[in-house]
């Protein structure tokens, strides 16, 4: 059995705890993240101690992120808000 964190829009959040098909497609999900974070990064990258990336779904968003040897693997259910503005501290993302 596997745990993870499983959050929605109204902050609220809670460990679930999964086995069988729901597993399978957790891991397809992450293997869907990592297709596109290596479509922008390169077929070799691979997150850094520290680092996270967002991947958005049609009905949830998926968090992957390193700290130390340990994958953190977060939903969050449902879409987004969507401001339009930039923050100076990022820069140009482009």
């Amino acid at each position: 059995m596997h745990c993870l964190g499983i959050s929605n829009m109204r902050g609220g959040g809670r460990t679930r705890c999964l086995n069988g098909g729901k597993m399978e497609e957790i891991k397809k999900a992450v293997d869907l993240a990592m297709q596109e974070f290596r479509k922008k990064f390169g077929d070799d990258a691979l997150l850094e101690d520290g680092e996270e990336f967002v991947t958005i779904f049609n009905n949830c968003i998926l968090i992957l992120s390193l700290e130390g040897s340990e994958i953190g693997v977060k939903f969050i259910a449902g879409n987004p808000f969507r401001v339009d503005a930039a923050l100076s501290i990022y820069g140009d993302m482009g």
